[in-house]
Parts: structure tokens; sequence; C-alpha cells
């Protein structure tokens, strides 16, 4: 009985080894550049230098059959109770946000963000230049994770905008409450925000019936 119990633990311990190295060394290289060239992770975006050694980087990104000033009206009216995340909102829901994303511009929402405002949500506004970059974060007074999420928008040859979503943050890699939130934080901004690409990209793609 002692035999098969400790046989048991090995066979338990050696899925969680074979888990744990094909999620680092294969999941994560690809969830945390999807849909993003060589060349758009090593693109300098607004932002980068206010987290200049992250411990957590990410570079997603979806390219849109659009200009970039018909997907920035998309982007400035982010946030709770405003136009939402265009995520999984019963996710949010089940987090106690107020968030029900909007399926078309909301003019009473289209005011540029202005840099030291907030989005609702708590995210701090950095940066901002219209058609081209939205920058949020944590504020700087936050204490904890240094953060930024940078939404920018690259106009391409053909005509179409690659629209690449960046997050850094840096934290005490050491610190067990941060290394918790981090290992959530790993696939479940990757479910969030690639459904968010992509919703983008259908929301600016559709056509209106005429």
């Amino acid at each position: 009985m002692l035999r098969r119990g400790k046989k048991f633990l090995l066979t338990i311990l050696a899925g969680a080894v074979f888990l744990s190295g094909f999620y680092f060394l294969i999941v994560r290289p690809w969830h945390t550049r999807w849909n993003c060239t060589g060349e758009d992770v090593s693109r300098v975006i607004a932002g980068d230098e206010l987290v200049p050694h992250p411990t957590f980087i990410t570079n997603r990104g979806i390219s849109i059959q659009a200009k970039p000033d018909s997907i920035w009206p998309w982007l400035v009216q982010l946030g709770e109770g405003r136009g939402g995340f265009y995520s999984y909102d019963w996710i949010d829901h089940l987090l106690g946000f107020d968030i029900n994303s909007a399926d078309r511009i909301l003019p009473q929402f289209q005011s540029p963000p202005q840099p030291g405002g907030i989005i609702p949500r708590g995210m701090y506004i950095w940066a901002v230049k219209n058609d081209q970059y939205l920058v949020l974060g944590t504020p700087p007074s936050f204490a904890g994770f240094q953060t930024t999420w940078a939404l920018a928008l690259f106009p391409q040859t053909d005509g179409s905008t690659k629209l690449i979503s960046r997050l850094r943050i840096h934290y005490d890699r050491w610190s067990l409450p941060n290394l918790l939130i981090a290992a959530v934080l790993d696939p479940g901004q990757f479910i969030m925000e690639q459904k968010m690409l992509r919703t983008l990209k259908t929301l600016v793609e559709r056509k209106e019936p005429s």
C-alpha cells in the first residue's frame, strides 16, 4: 500500500512538472506575444519608459481593416460605466465590476481622455495622442505593482491598422501576494485581452445595414 501511494505521488509530481514545462516553454511564449511579429514586440511604444525594467510583459495585437481614426473612438470610450472593455462582461460581473461593453460609438463618451485623469475601474491616464496611442496604468502614488497598459495604433501599407496592446508590470518577484496575483494574471489577462481585440476588430469592420 505504501509503495502504491509513493508511486501515485511520483506520477502526480511528474505530471505537474510536465504540464509546467509545457506551459512555460510552449504555451506562455505563444500567448504573451499573441498575433505579434518580432517587429511588433521590438517597437518602442509610448509609456515603455514608465516601467523600464518590467518583471512581466505581454504584447498582443490584431490587424483591423480600417484607418486609425475609425478605431480610436472605440478606445476613447473605454471604462466602467462607459463603453466597457469589449471582453467577457460576465467575468467582469463576477469580479464585481459594472461593465457592459458597448456595441456602438457612444457620443457622450467621446471627449479625449486627459493625462492625469482616471478611466473608471481605477486606471490612471498616463499619455494620449489622438488616433495613435492611449497609455493607462497604476497612478504614481500606487504602492505595489508599477503598471502600464498601452493601446497603440500603427497604420499598415495595405490600408489596415495594427492595434497593439502592451502590458508592462514591475513587481517584487519574491513577494508571495504578488506571485499569486501574477499567477492568476498570466492566463487570465490573455483570456480577457484576446477577446477584447477580436471584439474590437468585429465592431470596427462590421458593415452597417444600408
